[in-house]
């Protein structure tokens, strides 16, 4: 009698079950790293643009330019063209208006005459947060997904 080569059924149903329990362990915490990625390039991009917004100052006579004035005096490279700049999951959007309501959610940013405000937004699942700033350089954060008092929302980045 010739014996057969070979894995059973069984075998292989044990390898895919195997295979399975590691992804479901796996993939949640990729997905937070890459949110956190994500979180971590919208603000160094709120940096940059607040660092733009200085330089382009400095160069007009105290003046703040919008995005497109950024973008045609090379304090931005060309992914803030379009509206909203779409970076790393975030769209960036310029606002007349920014401020903090009573609940420190990132609402409405009360733009003083001349300054500028920025806030991002995540893509759908790419973020957790809300990040905006204004012309006091200060970066600020809402939790999309967790209720305002349990993140100390509109808290400033690095507080």
């Amino acid at each position: 009698m010739k014996k057969e080569q070979g894995f059973s059924l069984i075998e292989l149903l044990i390898v895919v079950a195997i295979i399975a329990i590691i992804a479901a362990i796996a993939i949640p915490n990729l997905l937070t790293a890459r949110q956190a990625a994500n979180e971590s390039s919208a603000i160094g991009s709120m940096r940059t643009y607040n660092a733009a917004q200085f330089d382009f100052s400095v160069a007009h006579g105290g003046d703040y330019g919008s995005l497109e004035d950024l973008v045609v005096a090379n304090n931005l490279d060309s992914r803030w063209k379009t509206s909203p700049a779409r970076i790393n999951g975030y769209d960036f959007a310029e606002d007349e208006e920014i401020d903090v309501d009573d609940d420190c959610n990132i609402t409405v940013f009360k733009v003083e005459d001349g300054g500028y405000g920025l806030k991002a937004t995540p893509n759908g699942t790419s973020g957790r947060y809300e990040f905006g700033t204004a012309a006091d350089g200060v970066i600020r954060y809402q939790g999309t997904v967790f209720p305002a008092s349990t993140i100390n929302a509109g808290d400033p980045i690095g507080s």
